[in-house]
């Protein structure tokens, strides 16, 4: 499957594939942000954000971030309709001053 056809939701279902915090760390990683600054951003350790990163991949099949970012790039719209959508106000802020 190419990068660029993945999906946003889980097969099936209106759930989302990915969670808040999985598109956070994926939108910073593909700002070029490295794995200690991510996590610097967003409180945690950077072997979490390294963890994180792995889960990422296998949930959209992308081996690296370069192909990450092709993907985030194909789907920011959908990502930042997710984000919208989302009852935290907060989060929906956070995606309009960091990523758009």
């Amino acid at each position: 499957m190419s990068v660029s056809k993945l999906p946003v939701y889980k097969p099936g279902t209106t759930r989302p594939l990915l969670t808040p915090k999985e598109l956070k760390i994926i939108a910073l990683a593909a700002q070029g942000m490295t794995n200690p600054e991510i996590a610097k951003e967003l409180g945690n350790t950077t072997g979490t954000i390294k963890n994180k990163l792995r889960y990422v991949y296998d949930k959209l099949g992308v081996w690296n971030r370069v192909e990450l970012t092709v993907w985030f790039e194909n789907h920011r719209s959908v990502m930042q309709d997710m984000f919208a959508l989302r009852k935290n106000k907060n989060r929906s802020l956070w995606w309009s001053r960091n990523v758009l």
